[in-house]
Protein backbone atom coordinates (compact mmCIF):
# COMPACT_ATOMS: atom_id res chain seq x y z
CA UNK A 1 0.00 0.00 0.00
CA UNK A 2 3.07 2.26 0.77
CA UNK A 3 5.00 1.46 -2.53
CA UNK A 4 7.29 -0.29 -0.70
CA UNK A 5 8.70 -3.54 -1.29
CA UNK A 6 7.40 -6.19 0.69
CA UNK A 7 9.15 -9.11 -1.69
CA UNK A 8 9.94 -10.62 -5.06
CA UNK A 9 7.89 -12.72 -7.79
CA UNK A 10 8.82 -14.15 -10.86
CA UNK A 11 6.82 -15.53 -13.76
CA UNK A 12 8.87 -18.50 -16.53
CA UNK A 13 9.22 -16.76 -19.62
CA UNK A 14 9.01 -19.92 -21.62
CA UNK A 15 6.71 -23.48 -21.82
CA UNK A 16 8.22 -26.07 -19.02
CA UNK A 17 6.03 -28.72 -17.72
CA UNK A 18 9.18 -29.21 -15.09
CA UNK A 19 9.74 -26.36 -13.62
CA UNK A 20 7.23 -23.84 -11.55
CA UNK A 21 5.10 -21.20 -13.25
CA UNK A 22 5.87 -18.87 -10.22
CA UNK A 23 8.64 -18.81 -8.21
CA UNK A 24 7.88 -16.16 -4.61
CA UNK A 25 10.10 -15.02 -2.37
CA UNK A 26 9.03 -16.84 0.96
CA UNK A 27 6.36 -15.85 3.52
CA UNK A 28 8.13 -13.46 6.37
CA UNK A 29 7.53 -10.92 9.10
CA UNK A 30 6.42 -8.51 6.25
CA UNK A 31 5.18 -10.66 3.35
CA UNK A 32 2.11 -12.21 3.32
CA UNK A 33 0.73 -13.72 0.31
CA UNK A 34 -2.43 -13.95 1.29
CA UNK A 35 -2.85 -10.36 2.51
CA UNK A 36 -1.05 -8.28 -0.06
CA UNK A 37 -2.64 -7.14 -3.63
CA UNK A 38 -0.42 -6.98 -6.38
CA UNK A 39 -0.17 -3.46 -7.81
CA UNK A 40 -2.30 -1.67 -5.65
CA UNK A 41 -0.08 1.05 -4.68
CA UNK A 42 -0.23 1.81 -8.22
CA UNK A 43 -3.64 1.46 -9.02
CA UNK A 44 -5.06 3.07 -5.85
CA UNK A 45 -5.92 5.77 -7.55
CA UNK A 46 -7.27 5.00 -11.27
CA UNK A 47 -9.59 2.26 -8.92
CA UNK A 48 -11.10 5.70 -6.88
CA UNK A 49 -11.53 7.87 -10.16
CA UNK A 50 -13.43 4.74 -11.90
CA UNK A 51 -14.74 3.58 -8.83
CA UNK A 52 -13.68 -0.09 -10.00
CA UNK A 53 -11.42 -2.50 -9.71
CA UNK A 54 -10.88 -4.91 -12.14
CA UNK A 55 -9.03 -8.24 -10.18
CA UNK A 56 -7.01 -10.87 -12.30
CA UNK A 57 -4.79 -13.97 -11.29
CA UNK A 58 -0.71 -13.24 -12.09
CA UNK A 59 1.62 -10.49 -12.21
CA UNK A 60 2.09 -10.07 -15.51
CA UNK A 61 -1.89 -9.61 -16.49
CA UNK A 62 -1.67 -6.49 -14.15
CA UNK A 63 1.57 -5.68 -16.28
CA UNK A 64 -0.30 -6.24 -19.92
CA UNK A 65 -3.44 -4.54 -18.59
CA UNK A 66 -2.20 -1.47 -16.74
CA UNK A 67 0.40 -1.52 -19.96
CA UNK A 68 -3.04 -1.75 -22.47
CA UNK A 69 -4.31 1.91 -21.09
CA UNK A 70 -6.78 0.56 -18.03
CA UNK A 71 -4.79 0.99 -14.90
CA UNK A 72 -7.59 -0.18 -12.19
CA UNK A 73 -6.09 -3.04 -12.30
CA UNK A 74 -4.48 -5.48 -9.60
CA UNK A 75 -3.85 -9.25 -8.63
CA UNK A 76 -4.50 -11.59 -6.24
CA UNK A 77 -0.98 -13.29 -7.19
CA UNK A 78 -2.49 -16.54 -7.57
CA UNK A 79 -3.98 -17.20 -4.70
CA UNK A 80 -7.58 -17.79 -3.46
CA UNK A 81 -9.04 -15.19 -2.60
CA UNK A 82 -9.14 -13.97 1.41
CA UNK A 83 -11.05 -11.77 3.43
CA UNK A 84 -7.82 -9.75 3.64
CA UNK A 85 -7.60 -8.86 0.33
CA UNK A 86 -10.96 -8.16 -0.29
CA UNK A 87 -11.10 -5.80 2.71
CA UNK A 88 -7.83 -4.11 1.18
CA UNK A 89 -9.15 -3.20 -2.26
CA UNK A 90 -12.95 -2.36 -0.54
CA UNK A 91 -11.06 0.75 1.01
CA UNK A 92 -11.02 2.37 -2.79
CA UNK A 93 -14.57 0.69 -4.22
CA UNK A 94 -17.33 -0.76 -3.98
CA UNK A 95 -16.89 -2.35 -7.21
CA UNK A 96 -14.90 -5.13 -8.33
CA UNK A 97 -15.05 -7.02 -11.77
CA UNK A 98 -12.96 -10.33 -11.72
CA UNK A 99 -11.80 -11.29 -15.45
CA UNK A 100 -11.59 -15.62 -15.48
CA UNK A 101 -10.70 -17.11 -18.34
CA UNK A 102 -12.01 -20.07 -20.06
CA UNK A 103 -10.68 -22.40 -17.61
CA UNK A 104 -13.96 -23.88 -16.26
CA UNK A 105 -12.76 -26.43 -13.33
CA UNK A 106 -10.12 -23.16 -12.41
CA UNK A 107 -13.94 -21.13 -11.91
CA UNK A 108 -15.77 -23.37 -10.34
CA UNK A 109 -12.48 -23.95 -7.96
CA UNK A 110 -12.76 -20.09 -6.88
CA UNK A 111 -16.10 -19.51 -7.05
CA UNK A 112 -16.45 -19.97 -3.32
CA UNK A 113 -14.06 -16.94 -2.35
CA UNK A 114 -16.26 -14.88 -4.10
CA UNK A 115 -18.93 -15.27 -1.17
CA UNK A 116 -16.12 -12.99 0.83
CA UNK A 117 -16.78 -10.37 -1.54
CA UNK A 118 -20.50 -10.73 -1.26
CA UNK A 119 -20.36 -10.73 2.44
CA UNK A 120 -17.91 -7.34 2.90
CA UNK A 121 -21.38 -5.56 0.70
CA UNK A 122 -19.30 -5.60 -2.66
CA UNK A 123 -20.72 -5.10 -6.17
CA UNK A 124 -19.23 -8.61 -7.98
CA UNK A 125 -19.39 -8.72 -11.55
CA UNK A 126 -17.70 -11.16 -13.68
CA UNK A 127 -16.16 -10.61 -16.89
CA UNK A 128 -15.15 -14.59 -18.72
CA UNK A 129 -12.48 -14.37 -21.28
CA UNK A 130 -12.62 -16.68 -24.66
CA UNK A 131 -11.61 -20.03 -24.06
CA UNK A 132 -7.87 -20.24 -24.32
CA UNK A 133 -6.89 -16.59 -24.02
CA UNK A 134 -6.26 -14.68 -20.62
CA UNK A 135 -5.64 -10.92 -19.63
CA UNK A 136 -2.03 -11.05 -20.81
CA UNK A 137 -2.62 -12.73 -24.17
CA UNK A 138 -6.26 -11.15 -24.94
CA UNK A 139 -4.94 -7.57 -24.14
CA UNK A 140 -2.00 -8.22 -26.51
CA UNK A 141 -4.71 -9.55 -29.27
CA UNK A 142 -6.65 -6.08 -29.35
CA UNK A 143 -6.27 -2.53 -29.63
CA UNK A 144 -7.36 -0.59 -26.20
CA UNK A 145 -10.77 0.33 -27.44
CA UNK A 146 -11.21 -3.15 -28.35
CA UNK A 147 -10.15 -4.71 -25.05
CA UNK A 148 -12.11 -1.99 -23.08
CA UNK A 149 -15.14 -2.41 -25.43
CA UNK A 150 -15.13 -6.20 -24.78
CA UNK A 151 -14.55 -5.91 -20.97
CA UNK A 152 -18.15 -3.64 -20.65
CA UNK A 153 -20.09 -5.45 -23.04
CA UNK A 154 -18.87 -8.85 -21.29
CA UNK A 155 -19.65 -7.60 -17.53
CA UNK A 156 -22.28 -10.14 -16.06
CA UNK A 157 -23.39 -9.74 -12.38
CA UNK A 158 -21.58 -12.59 -9.89
CA UNK A 159 -24.96 -13.74 -8.93
CA UNK A 160 -26.53 -14.71 -12.57
CA UNK A 161 -22.87 -15.90 -13.88
CA UNK A 162 -22.87 -18.61 -11.03
CA UNK A 163 -26.40 -19.46 -11.53
CA UNK A 164 -26.19 -19.83 -15.28
CA UNK A 165 -23.04 -21.78 -14.92
CA UNK A 166 -24.56 -24.48 -12.32
CA UNK A 167 -27.38 -24.66 -14.15
CA UNK A 168 -25.51 -25.61 -17.34
CA UNK A 169 -23.44 -27.93 -15.62
CA UNK A 170 -26.26 -29.62 -14.08
CA UNK A 171 -28.63 -30.40 -17.17
CA UNK A 172 -31.70 -32.14 -16.52
CA UNK A 173 -30.29 -34.33 -13.48
CA UNK A 174 -33.00 -32.73 -10.65
CA UNK A 175 -30.53 -33.88 -7.91
CA UNK A 176 -27.68 -31.90 -9.01
CA UNK A 177 -30.02 -29.25 -9.79
CA UNK A 178 -31.42 -28.88 -6.05
CA UNK A 179 -27.57 -29.13 -4.97
CA UNK A 180 -27.18 -26.08 -7.17
CA UNK A 181 -30.07 -24.06 -6.01
CA UNK A 182 -28.68 -24.64 -2.41
CA UNK A 183 -25.22 -23.15 -3.44
CA UNK A 184 -26.70 -20.03 -5.10
CA UNK A 185 -28.77 -19.54 -2.21
CA UNK A 186 -26.01 -19.71 -0.14
CA UNK A 187 -24.31 -17.30 -1.97
CA UNK A 188 -27.23 -14.86 -1.69
CA UNK A 189 -27.53 -14.83 1.66
CA UNK A 190 -24.28 -13.87 2.79
CA UNK A 191 -25.42 -10.26 1.12
CA UNK A 192 -25.44 -8.01 3.98
CA UNK A 193 -28.12 -5.75 2.20
CA UNK A 194 -31.99 -6.55 2.63
CA UNK A 195 -32.62 -4.76 -1.15
CA UNK A 196 -29.64 -6.35 -2.83
CA UNK A 197 -30.51 -9.67 -1.50
CA UNK A 198 -34.42 -9.74 -2.69
CA UNK A 199 -33.57 -8.39 -6.17
CA UNK A 200 -30.61 -11.32 -6.53
CA UNK A 201 -34.10 -13.18 -5.48
CA UNK A 202 -36.37 -12.01 -7.89
CA UNK A 203 -33.59 -12.26 -10.46
CA UNK A 204 -32.79 -15.75 -9.81
CA UNK A 205 -36.48 -17.02 -9.01
CA UNK A 206 -36.80 -16.24 -12.88
CA UNK A 207 -33.41 -17.87 -14.01
CA UNK A 208 -33.93 -21.38 -11.83
CA UNK A 209 -37.78 -21.62 -12.15
CA UNK A 210 -38.36 -21.66 -8.41
CA UNK A 211 -40.82 -19.39 -6.75
CA UNK A 212 -39.61 -16.42 -4.87
CA UNK A 213 -41.10 -18.02 -1.98
CA UNK A 214 -39.34 -20.96 -1.63
CA UNK A 215 -36.27 -19.06 -2.32
CA UNK A 216 -37.08 -16.60 0.28
CA UNK A 217 -37.68 -19.47 2.92
CA UNK A 218 -34.46 -21.25 2.22
CA UNK A 219 -32.49 -17.73 2.58
CA UNK A 220 -34.18 -17.19 5.81
CA UNK A 221 -33.72 -20.41 6.89
CA UNK A 222 -30.24 -19.86 6.66
CA UNK A 223 -29.70 -16.69 8.47
CA UNK A 224 -31.79 -18.17 11.17
CA UNK A 225 -29.85 -20.49 12.09
CA UNK A 226 -27.35 -20.01 15.13
CA UNK A 227 -24.30 -18.94 14.50
CA UNK A 228 -24.77 -18.99 10.09
CA UNK A 229 -23.71 -15.18 9.79
CA UNK A 230 -20.65 -15.82 12.68
CA UNK A 231 -19.44 -19.21 11.04
CA UNK A 232 -19.55 -16.66 7.59
CA UNK A 233 -17.83 -14.02 8.82
CA UNK A 234 -15.53 -15.62 11.28
CA UNK A 235 -14.70 -19.20 9.43
CA UNK A 236 -12.80 -21.67 11.94
CA UNK A 237 -13.86 -19.71 14.62
CA UNK A 238 -16.36 -22.96 16.01
CA UNK A 239 -14.10 -25.51 14.78
CA UNK A 240 -11.08 -24.78 17.39
CA UNK A 241 -10.79 -26.90 20.61
CA UNK A 242 -12.29 -24.97 23.89
CA UNK A 243 -9.51 -22.50 24.17
CA UNK A 244 -10.47 -21.18 27.35
CA UNK A 245 -8.77 -23.58 28.95
CA UNK A 246 -6.28 -23.00 27.20
CA UNK A 247 -6.19 -18.71 28.28
CA UNK A 248 -4.75 -18.29 31.95
CA UNK A 249 -7.65 -17.44 34.46
CA UNK A 250 -5.13 -13.78 35.14
CA UNK A 251 -6.07 -12.79 31.21
CA UNK A 252 -9.36 -12.84 31.44
CA UNK A 253 -10.32 -11.78 35.25
CA UNK A 254 -10.62 -7.92 35.31
CA UNK A 255 -7.71 -6.32 36.20
CA UNK A 256 -7.80 -2.45 38.30
CA UNK A 257 -8.05 0.32 36.29
CA UNK A 258 -8.54 0.11 32.33
CA UNK A 259 -9.42 -2.75 31.98
CA UNK A 260 -13.06 -3.05 30.75
CA UNK A 261 -11.80 0.04 28.11
CA UNK A 262 -8.65 -2.17 26.62
CA UNK A 263 -10.79 -5.16 26.19
CA UNK A 264 -13.74 -2.54 24.62
CA UNK A 265 -10.91 -1.07 22.12
CA UNK A 266 -9.49 -4.44 21.49
CA UNK A 267 -13.17 -5.85 20.88
CA UNK A 268 -14.27 -2.74 18.39
CA UNK A 269 -10.70 -3.87 16.94
CA UNK A 270 -11.61 -7.17 15.84
CA UNK A 271 -15.19 -6.64 15.10
CA UNK A 272 -15.22 -3.86 12.97
CA UNK A 273 -11.06 -3.02 12.22
CA UNK A 274 -11.45 -3.37 8.52
CA UNK A 275 -15.05 -1.20 8.45
CA UNK A 276 -15.44 1.93 6.78
CA UNK A 277 -15.07 4.76 9.73
CA UNK A 278 -15.07 7.67 7.66
CA UNK A 279 -13.88 9.12 4.09
CA UNK A 280 -10.67 11.41 4.00
CA UNK A 281 -10.11 13.93 1.11
CA UNK A 282 -6.68 12.99 -0.08
CA UNK A 283 -4.34 15.65 -1.27
CA UNK A 284 -3.59 17.04 -3.80
CA UNK A 285 -6.31 15.30 -6.00
CA UNK A 286 -8.75 15.67 -3.69
CA UNK A 287 -9.94 11.65 -3.90
CA UNK A 288 -11.95 10.07 -1.55
CA UNK A 289 -9.91 7.57 0.71
CA UNK A 290 -11.74 5.10 3.35
CA UNK A 291 -10.51 5.66 6.84
CA UNK A 292 -10.99 2.00 8.36
CA UNK A 293 -11.80 1.75 11.91
CA UNK A 294 -8.32 0.45 13.00
CA UNK A 295 -7.14 3.34 11.21
CA UNK A 296 -8.91 5.75 13.57
CA UNK A 297 -8.31 3.89 16.85
CA UNK A 298 -4.68 3.40 15.87
CA UNK A 299 -3.89 6.83 15.54
CA UNK A 300 -5.81 8.24 18.00
CA UNK A 301 -4.30 5.89 20.72
CA UNK A 302 -0.22 6.18 19.15
CA UNK A 303 -0.66 10.04 19.29
CA UNK A 304 -0.82 10.48 23.05
CA UNK A 305 1.69 7.19 22.85
CA UNK A 306 -1.12 4.98 25.30
CA UNK A 307 0.00 1.50 26.44
CA UNK A 308 -2.30 -1.53 27.44
CA UNK A 309 -2.16 -2.70 30.69
CA UNK A 310 -3.32 -6.48 30.04
CA UNK A 311 -0.70 -8.51 28.26
CA UNK A 312 -2.98 -10.22 25.93
CA UNK A 313 -4.76 -6.92 24.55
CA UNK A 314 -1.66 -5.34 24.15
CA UNK A 315 -0.18 -7.71 21.85
CA UNK A 316 -3.54 -7.45 19.89
CA UNK A 317 -2.98 -3.94 19.50
CA UNK A 318 0.77 -4.20 18.96
CA UNK A 319 -0.08 -6.71 15.64
CA UNK A 320 -3.21 -4.10 14.26
CA UNK A 321 -0.73 -1.10 15.18
CA UNK A 322 1.90 -2.50 12.60
CA UNK A 323 -0.60 -3.71 9.93
CA UNK A 324 -1.95 -0.29 9.58
CA UNK A 325 1.66 0.95 9.47
CA UNK A 326 2.22 -1.12 6.81
CA UNK A 327 -1.20 -0.60 4.80
CA UNK A 328 -2.41 -3.96 5.70
CA UNK A 329 -5.40 -5.69 7.62
CA UNK A 330 -4.85 -7.68 10.08
CA UNK A 331 -8.09 -10.05 9.73
CA UNK A 332 -10.17 -11.85 12.26
CA UNK A 333 -8.58 -15.27 11.54
CA UNK A 334 -5.72 -13.52 12.24
CA UNK A 335 -6.12 -12.97 15.67
CA UNK A 336 -9.21 -16.66 15.64
CA UNK A 337 -6.10 -18.95 14.57
CA UNK A 338 -3.34 -17.22 16.13
CA UNK A 339 -0.40 -19.70 17.45
CA UNK A 340 -0.14 -17.67 20.97
CA UNK A 341 -3.27 -19.34 22.49
CA UNK A 342 -3.53 -16.49 24.70
CA UNK A 343 -4.64 -14.07 22.03
CA UNK A 344 -6.49 -16.87 19.75
CA UNK A 345 -8.82 -17.52 23.09
CA UNK A 346 -9.33 -14.24 23.87
CA UNK A 347 -10.24 -13.65 20.18
CA UNK A 348 -12.49 -16.35 19.77
CA UNK A 349 -14.35 -15.38 23.00
CA UNK A 350 -14.88 -11.86 21.74
CA UNK A 351 -15.86 -12.64 18.55
CA UNK A 352 -17.97 -15.83 18.54
CA UNK A 353 -20.09 -14.24 21.16
CA UNK A 354 -22.32 -11.68 18.67
CA UNK A 355 -25.01 -11.30 21.54
CA UNK A 356 -23.05 -9.98 24.28
CA UNK A 357 -22.97 -5.92 24.78
CA UNK A 358 -20.06 -4.27 25.88
CA UNK A 359 -19.96 -3.23 29.69
CA UNK A 360 -19.64 0.09 28.77
CA UNK A 361 -22.47 0.49 25.80
CA UNK A 362 -24.96 -2.34 27.46
CA UNK A 363 -27.26 0.54 28.92
CA UNK A 364 -26.72 2.63 25.60
CA UNK A 365 -27.92 0.34 23.11
CA UNK A 366 -31.65 -1.41 22.69
CA UNK A 367 -30.46 -4.34 20.14
CA UNK A 368 -26.82 -6.13 19.04
CA UNK A 369 -27.63 -4.98 15.76
CA UNK A 370 -28.13 -1.16 16.72
CA UNK A 371 -24.05 -1.28 17.27
CA UNK A 372 -23.07 -1.01 14.26
CA UNK A 373 -24.89 1.86 13.22
CA UNK A 374 -23.41 3.63 15.59
CA UNK A 375 -19.61 3.56 15.65
CA UNK A 376 -18.94 6.97 14.98
CA UNK A 377 -20.31 7.76 18.55
CA UNK A 378 -19.26 4.62 19.77
CA UNK A 379 -15.60 4.23 18.92
CA UNK A 380 -15.21 8.08 19.97
CA UNK A 381 -16.39 7.99 23.18
CA UNK A 382 -15.10 4.45 23.73
CA UNK A 383 -11.28 6.15 23.00
CA UNK A 384 -11.81 8.63 25.43
CA UNK A 385 -12.72 6.21 28.46
CA UNK A 386 -10.03 4.90 27.95
CA UNK A 387 -7.58 7.83 27.96
CA UNK A 388 -9.41 8.52 30.57
CA UNK A 389 -8.84 5.05 32.65
CA UNK A 390 -5.23 5.90 31.54
CA UNK A 391 -4.56 9.26 33.15
CA UNK A 392 -6.21 8.28 36.45
CA UNK A 393 -2.98 4.90 36.46
CA UNK A 394 -0.92 8.06 35.60
CA UNK A 395 -2.28 9.94 38.51
CA UNK A 396 -2.25 7.05 41.04
CA UNK A 397 1.46 6.67 40.12
CA UNK A 398 1.95 10.35 40.70
CA UNK A 399 0.29 9.88 44.56
CA UNK A 400 2.46 7.42 45.67
CA UNK A 401 5.79 9.22 43.94
CA UNK A 402 4.51 12.31 46.41
CA UNK A 403 3.85 10.22 49.04
CA UNK A 404 7.32 8.73 48.87
CA UNK A 405 9.07 12.04 47.95
CA UNK A 406 7.34 13.66 51.21
CA UNK A 407 8.74 10.50 53.29
CA UNK A 408 12.34 11.27 51.87
CA UNK A 409 12.11 15.22 52.48
CA UNK A 410 12.13 16.41 48.88
CA UNK A 411 10.25 19.33 48.82
CA UNK A 412 11.25 20.21 45.27
CA UNK A 413 9.87 16.33 43.82
CA UNK A 414 6.80 17.03 45.64
CA UNK A 415 6.16 20.31 44.56
CA UNK A 416 6.98 18.75 41.00
CA UNK A 417 4.91 16.04 41.54
CA UNK A 418 1.95 17.97 42.13
CA UNK A 419 1.84 20.14 39.10
CA UNK A 420 1.85 16.96 36.80
CA UNK A 421 -1.00 15.84 39.14
CA UNK A 422 -2.92 19.43 38.23
CA UNK A 423 -2.77 18.89 34.93
CA UNK A 424 -3.89 15.27 34.87
CA UNK A 425 -6.63 16.93 36.67
CA UNK A 426 -7.12 19.58 34.13
CA UNK A 427 -7.75 16.66 31.47
CA UNK A 428 -9.79 14.30 32.94
CA UNK A 429 -12.50 17.56 33.69
CA UNK A 430 -11.91 18.17 29.90
CA UNK A 431 -12.95 14.37 29.00
CA UNK A 432 -15.54 14.53 31.49
CA UNK A 433 -17.31 17.48 29.03
CA UNK A 434 -16.52 14.90 26.06
CA UNK A 435 -18.34 12.70 28.11
CA UNK A 436 -21.77 14.26 27.76
CA UNK A 437 -20.80 15.90 31.60
CA UNK A 438 -20.40 13.07 33.45
CA UNK A 439 -17.92 13.39 36.56
CA UNK A 440 -14.79 11.44 36.11
CA UNK A 441 -13.82 10.59 39.80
Amino acid sequence: MSGQVLGFGGRILKTDPKAAKYLNSPESDIYHKSKIVYGIFQARKAIIKEDKCFLVEGYTDVLSVHEAGIENVVASSGTALTQEQVRLIKRFTQNITILYDGDAAGIKASLRGIDLVLEEGMNVRIVLLPDGEDPDSLSKKLSVEEFTKYLTEKETDFIRFKTEMLLRETGRDPVKRAEAIRDIVRSIAVIPEIITRTVFIKECSTLLEVSEAVLYNEVNKLLKQKGFQDRNRYPGAYDLPDTKALVPQKQVEPDKGSYYSEREIIRLLLKYGSGEFEKQKEEPEGAEVVVTVADFIVHEIMRDELSFTNKVFGEIFAEYMFHVQQGLFAGDQHFVRHPDPEISGVSVDMLADSYELSRIWSEKLSYVESEERMLKEVIPETIIKFKSDKIKEMRAELHAGIVAAAASGDMDEVSRLQKQVSMLNRALKEISVKLGGRIVL
